[in-house]
């Protein structure tokens, strides 16, 4: 999908790159073409003649029209003064000399430059001939030559009038205005005439405003304005002449309008263009916006839009391309869809039975990439959490039922070892073995968590009327070796390493000291900061195939609120008692437990130890044992207190049944001897309550009395007695009775202990057995 987005926005940029090129380059195409038109255009209204005429211009010309209405009028009265003007031209030519005449023809012959410049020359001469009439201009209206002045002027003459342009061209071509015959017949307008060859281009009309006048002086009026357009006269017979006339205050406003009506055209001309060529580009380009629009809509993964048809062949064949393309890209994708929705059905399997961030401590991606012999070594967090009594419970419930209560239990676990950034290793059978491997920190409110999670779990099985469950996690925190083992056809992802070991003992000790959460040293050293937890001392561990003991602590920031201040108010006198003990002194330890529990009446920990220390001081052999003698006779009471100080012997003594009891409880002796016949309680009595306590059942009782009857013999032995003399006593048998049932007594309780250590190994060891099972059932 990202590679069919990339392809497609790839072809979008190069569609837009060649869109704005095409775009671009049209724009400057008829740009150009529009600055050429009006180029053209300018060249063609500035050929049509200056538009801005100066002054000195107008005055020559002025000055030709004049030359010509003179000559004109001279033309009226030619035969009245043609005898007069030529007497006095010839009188001139015979008064001057012939170097002046010949300089006045030059300066005839080159009039046409400058009218104004040659008739002053002329009247330069002529004052040198004051008694001559003979006027500059009537030389040069006589001896000019017609020709002459048209086919040699210099000047463009333009009279637009009513928008219209009537110009007259300089040298060989010029541009009448009127052509009229001698008699005043209009012959033409706005002709063309070419020397030396004469041809006729008749153009438009004038308008009608303009009215042909025909008077002595033959000039061309404008009826309305009353402006004169030509003076004329024919001088020859079928021959034409013109001349043109031009007003002054006619020059700003002739070229002011001339410019702005140039102009007006220009920009509407312009216009056009602009619009046209708008019009054209969009109509030229539009496929072109088409196909980016569609490239657009498949980097947007939008496969459904296509090219629709174009009259462009060019554009059109493209779009086909880009609609197949589309098409492809669109099966492509869907391909890559199923297969990326297969691959993540397939991964999420995958993920129940290796978790994903398992294979990301592999620093692997997918369950493919996964082989034999993968492995790392980090130092984690390690947890080991189990049902107690889970194996009675399940025998409680059916195959199916077991299922979903373990089932249920998990779904319940297992989001809150998520949320503390754990992985869950494996599941076997009830119990959960999961990896921290960020800090310690996470393992311990994970587990905390999960105690809390269990109480309103327990509260669902209460509503369902079943059972309430407890669970044991312990916390152990080490390097370790994260990897694949296995064969070629079964693999398996797993952690080997001693703190693994550790932390699964951790959490069997919590079924001893009945604790909900336990951890090790190596867990508390590596909290980020202990003192915002609540934890005590509980043990010290001994680990098998390691030579130093390990050190474990309870937390217990998950038990009930009163529990919790109760646990902190004795814990420093707790935490001493658990050294002293270490230290072996059991009494000492033994009289702070005391204490403790006289505060804490519920706390099993401390209940724990106060046993051990009292068996502990039992099984051992004292130097000096004790023994209470029990005798209401003060003198056998006399007697056997020598009898047993003088031979290391610990003496208590009571002379009736009821103190001996009381006694019994302050001071557990290691021995008594209880006569039979005493008031109020006798000594089968006193016996009989002794066996029915569990702290004195084990306390050896020799009845010693004056009874000798076998009947009282066999009921000594019937209600606990473990030995029987009559009185009189020999002081040796005494004696050896005394220390041979000590003697026994202490092999007793180091037999128990021995048995309770067999016990728990056994225990354990078929825990272990049973959670091996369930594991190898799980995996296959």
């Amino acid at each position: 999908m990202q590679a069919a987005a990339e392809y497609s926005l790839m072809l979008m940029r190069l569609l837009r790159s060649f869109w704005y090129s095409v775009r671009g380059r049209l724009m400057l195409y008829f740009f150009t073409l529009s600055l050429v038109l009006i180029a053209v255009m300018t060249v063609i209204l500035l050929n049509q003649g200056n538009l801005i005429l100066n002054k000195s211009t107008y005055n020559q010309l002025q000055h030709l029209a004049e030359l010509h209405s003179i000559y004109f009028e001279n033309l009226l009265r030619q035969q009245q003064q043609q005898l007069q003007w030529a007497a006095e031209t010839t009188a001139l030519k015979q008064a001057i000399s012939t170097e002046e005449w010949e300089e006045m023809q030059q300066i005839l012959n080159h009039s046409s430059q400058n009218f104004t410049s040659a008739s002053a020359q002329l009247q330069l001469i002529l004052k040198k001939y004051p008694e001559t009439p003979v006027s500059a201009n009537h030389i040069m209206a006589f001896l000019l030559p017609t020709d002459s002045i048209f086919t040699h002027s210099q000047f463009i003459v333009q009279l637009p009038y009513l928008y219209q342009t009537m110009p007259v061209y300089q040298e060989q071509e010029i541009v009448a205005v009127l052509a009229v015959r001698i008699n005043g017949e209009l012959l033409a307008r706005n002709l063309s005439l070419s020397f030396p060859k004469t041809h006729f281009h008749l153009q438009q009309n004038l308008p009608e405003s303009v009215n042909f006048i025909n008077e002595k002086i033959y000039r061309t009026k404008d009826a309305k304005k009353g402006e004169l357009l030509s003076s004329w006269h024919p001088f020859m017979q079928n021959r034409l002449l013109l001349s043109v006339s031009i007003p002054v205050e006619a020059i700003p406003y002739l070229s002011l309008n001339i410019i702005i009506i140039g102009i007006a055209i220009t920009l509407v001309i312009l216009i056009l263009i602009m619009l046209f060529s708008y019009r054209l580009i969009e109509r030229l380009i539009s496929p072109l916006s088409d196909l980016m629009n569609v490239a657009r809509h498949i980097g947007n993964g939008q496969f459904s839009q296509h090219f629709q048809h174009s009259q462009l062949k060019e554009f059109d064949q493209l779009g086909v391309v880009l609609n197949q393309m589309s098409n492809r890209l669109q099966q492509m994708v869907h391909d890559l869809e199923q297969q990326v929705q297969e691959r993540t059905i397939l991964s999420q399997a995958y993920e129940r039975f290796v978790p994903r961030q398992f294979l990301k401590l592999l620093d692997k991606n997918s369950i493919t990439e996964v082989k034999l012999g993968d492995q790392i070594e980090k130092e984690m967090t390690i947890l080991f959490s189990d049902i107690r009594d889970f194996t009675q419970l399940s025998e409680m419930l059916t195959p199916q039922d077991n299922f979903d209560f373990i089932n249920s239990y998990l779904s319940a676990m297992e989001p809150v070892i998520y949320q503390h950034s754990g992985v869950i290793d494996k599941y076997i059978g009830d119990a959960i073995m999961a990896l921290f491997p960020g800090s310690a920190d996470d393992a311990v409110q994970a587990a905390i968590d999960m105690i809390k999670c269990l109480q309103k779990f327990n509260a669902q099985l209460i509503q369902q009327d079943k059972p309430a469950i407890k669970i044991g996690i312990g916390l152990n925190t080490g390097e370790l070796m994260l990897g694949i083992v296995g064969g070629e056809n079964r693999m398996d992802g797993t952690v080997i390493a001693d703190v693994v070991n550790l932390a699964s003992r951790v959490e069997d000790l919590t079924k001893i000291y009945g604790s909900s959460l336990l951890i090790t040293t190596e867990t508390y050293l590596k909290l980020a900061a202990p003192q915002h937890y609540h934890i005590r001392l509980i043990d010290a561990v001994q680990v098998k195939g390691k030579s130093q003991t390990v050190t474990v602590y309870e937390v217990y920031d998950a038990d009930a609120p009163d529990v919790v201040a109760l646990k902190d108010e004795t814990r420093e006198d707790f935490e001493v008692a658990i050294m002293i003990y270490e230290n072996d002194d059991f009494e000492e330890a033994r009289v702070l437990f005391h204490d403790v529990l006289t505060r804490n009446p519920a706390d099993q920990v401390a209940k724990i130890y106060l046993d051990r220390c009292n068996e502990s001081l039992s099984a051992l052999m004292p130097a000096m044992p004790t023994v209470l003698i029990v005798d209401d006779t003060p003198f056998a009471l006399t007697t056997l207190s020598e009898l047993l100080s003088n031979n290391g012997y610990q003496v208590l003594t009571a002379d009736n049944g009821l103190d001996a009891l009381q006694l019994i409880e302050s001071h557990r002796p290691h021995l008594i001897l209880l006569d039979v016949m005493m008031p109020e309680v006798d000594g089968f009595e006193v016996c009989r309550r002794l066996q029915l306590q569990a702290h004195t059942r084990q306390i050896p009782i020799i009845f010693i009395t004056a009874l000798s009857e076998t009947g009282s013999k066999v009921k000594g032995f019937q209600v606990g007695g473990v030995d029987y003399i009559t009185k009189p006593f020999e002081v040796e048998e005494v004696l050896a009775r005394i220390k041979t049932h000590v003697s026994i007594r202490h092999l007793c309780q180091q037999l128990e202990q021995k048995n309770r250590t067999l016990e728990l190994d056994r225990k354990e060891l078929l825990e272990r057995l049973r959670l091996y099972k369930t594991e190898r059932k799980i995996s296959f």
